[in-house]
């Protein structure tokens, strides 16, 4: 994070509450993670942080402090244009289906008695496929832990195109792998010798569906996060409403839902207004809520709950609310807090 977002959370932190939770009824906030662990996870810690148990349950008794929880089913009337029974509340998601919601988040959420919304990747569950962006967490890992000798740095800069001198480049070179090119992770686990099945079949990173079902069971709600994690800039339209409406219908059928929830990987931002407009002409397949990233932004008019990221351990969550709802007082005094399309 840079020195200036630094500055400014922990500058926003000293702001009162009160001041900045003008809130009217129906407003939330939607603080989202991917997984909370003491562990170290070489999938993940590569690509993105996250926070340890203490850290996530001090951020959860501050949520629980100032805001009240939110059962997702009540957003559904929010998006019809009603109000929730209580102001001032707080949603949490989890997305992309990791086994640590499971064996870490679920027990302290149940315990607090706190919902939550975790969203899918359907080519993921049951550990059947890996997520080429976990790939590059075990490639970096592998790469840091055990320095490559000559002769495989210098494969690893052919699969990578990259000059022989310039081997300062391979790290930023191998984060910058994406959804098009993501058989690139495959060749270097082979040249590293990594093997993501044995990963897959040893780890067990993401969920499975009778973990999936015990958490319905206890309450915990679903939704579908794509069928493979595509950052949707570099798709099509076409294959927008693919990956959208086919994972839907996966997870609603896969686990008998009565609801269908959507959260948007990576970013929602190149998303257009046609892509919600067709979305909504096949309402079978089309899901009741969507979620993005937009630092909760209001997009009413496509039923869009706009999230923020909270895993960031360097800052504990109450520097991040309220910086959050400092900055959209400002866009919503110079009209710029709706989401265009």
């Amino acid at each position: 994070m840079s020195l200036f977002k630094r500055t400014y959370y922990r500058a926003a932190s000293l702001v009162p509450i009160k001041l900045l939770t003008g809130f009217t009824q129906g407003d939330l906030l939607l603080p989202y993670h991917h997984l909370v662990s003491d562990e170290h996870a070489r999938h993940i810690e590569q690509i993105f942080p996250y926070k340890n148990r203490r850290q996530f349950i001090k951020d959860l008794d501050y949520l629980l402090t100032h805001f009240h929880p939110i059962d997702p089913m009540e957003l559904l009337q929010v998006a019809a244009g009603g109000t929730t029974r209580k102001p001032r509340n707080f949603l949490l998601t989890f997305d992309d289906g990791l086994r640590e919601v499971y064996d870490v988040v679920a027990p302290i959420l149940e315990e607090k008695g706190v919902p939550a919304i975790f969203f899918l990747n359907p080519a993921f569950l049951d550990n059947r496929e890996l997520f080429y962006r976990n790939k590059i967490s075990l490639i970096l890992d592998k790469l840091l832990s055990h320095p490559p000798g000559q002769a495989v740095a210098g494969r690893i800069k052919e699969i990578l195109k990259l000059e022989a001198a310039d081997a300062a480049a391979i790290p930023s070179a191998i984060r910058a792998i994406h959804y098009r090119n993501k058989e690139l992770a495959d060749r270097l686990g082979d040249c590293l010798e990594l093997s993501f099945d044995d990963f897959l079949t040893k780890e067990r990173p993401y969920l499975s569906s009778d973990q999936v079902k015990e958490m319905i069971g206890k309450g915990f709600r679903f939704g579908a996060h794509s069928m493979d994690h595509p950052n949707y800039k570099l798709l099509s339209p076409e294959e927008q409403l693919s990956q959208t409406r086919q994972s839907c219908t996966f997870v609603k059928e896969r686990f008998d839902l009565h609801y269908s929830f959507f959260s948007f990987p990576h970013e929602d931002a190149p998303v257009r207004q046609e892509f919600f407009d067709r979305l909504q002409e096949d309402s079978s397949s089309a899901p009741e809520l969507l979620f993005g990233t937009q630092n909760q932004r209001k997009e009413p008019k496509n039923r869009v709950f706009h999230r923020f990221n909270a895993e960031r351990p360097e800052y504990p969550i109450e520097g991040l609310i309220k910086g959050i709802l400092l900055y959209n007082q400002q866009k919503r005094l110079m009209g710029g807090q709706d989401v265009p399309r």
